[in-house]
């Protein structure tokens, strides 16, 4: 979404400032890192697992990976699934309004949230079967915070992150 406006005044300001005592990178040089991240990964036999909010989060990431397969830099191949219910419910509110997106998401040719690669998935046994793909898929999956979420079962499978870090 576009940024929110900002207030002119207020009697009291809360804000949450996780990461507020860092400078940060910019968005390119974010996008660029997460691009490099990307195509290693699927170019070494991989797959990039993403543990993601799905609300605005997974929105930028397919805006993102929509940039790459109109760039042609997202292998074809490739297969781009966001596995998440809430961020599918989420998604389908932004495709409706999507007027109302940021300039960044508007400058497709078609809709930023359709491209070859990307598959929406529906249910769990779906989502279970996206870990016999050994290669060449993204999962963005909820939960952004690893704490829940269908993003657990795929760090906890057999070839999964979890079982080979622990």
């Amino acid at each position: 979404l576009p940024p929110p406006e900002k207030p002119t005044i207020a009697d009291a300001l809360f804000i949450e400032s996780t990461y507020g005592d860092r400078n940060h990178k910019s968005f390119e040089e974010s996008k660029l890192e997460f691009k490099k991240a990307i195509l290693e990964t699927l170019l070494s036999g991989g797959n990039v697992i993403i543990p993601s909010f799905a609300i605005e989060r997974a929105q930028q990431l397919l805006c993102i990976l929509k940039e790459m397969s109109e760039e042609k830099s997202l292998p074809k191949d490739a297969k781009v699934f966001l596995d998440s219910p809430m961020a599918n419910k989420v998604t389908a509110i932004y495709k409706k309004w999507s007027k109302l997106l940021s300039k960044k998401c508007k400058k497709f040719k078609k809709h930023p949230f359709e491209f070859p690669q990307l598959r929406l998935v529906k249910d769990v046994e779906e989502s279970k079967q996206i870990n016999d793909i050994t290669r060449g898929a993204i999962i963005i999956a909820g939960s952004g915070m690893c704490s829940g979420g269908r993003i657990l079962h795929h760090l906890n499978t057999e070839s999964g992150i979890l079982k080979t870090l622990f």
